[in-house]
């Protein structure tokens, strides 16, 4: 369970940072337009908490609820974000079945 958090939470970095690059770079959108950028700070957020958790797991060794608060709030963000991203995207761009606007 240990090894699987850790891995979790630096895919969830790197998703993170491919997400924050994507709609600063115009590649991906969350298809709100101007309003992508509150979606950043949603990311932002998220990723503080996250390092939170996971620092607060790193330290209490023997708790496995917390580890697994952690792997839960992973799987739940990962899943928000990438279906912002795809099914549930804004009305100024909608789905059309790609990714990448």
């Amino acid at each position: 369970m240990k090894k699987l958090s850790i891995i979790s939470y630096y895919t969830f970095i790197i998703c993170a940072l491919l997400i924050i690059a994507g709609v600063l770079s115009g590649k991906i959108s969350f298809g709100h337009g101007l309003g992508d950028l509150l979606y950043l700070v949603y990311v932002a957020i998220i990723t503080i908490i996250l390092t939170l958790l996971f620092i607060t797991a790193k330290r209490r060794r023997d708790n496995l609820a917390l580890r697994i608060i952690l792997l839960l709030s992973i799987i739940g963000s990962l899943a928000f974000f990438f279906a912002k991203l795809s099914y549930f995207r804004g009305t100024e761009y909608s789905w059309n079945g790609n990714l990448f606007i």
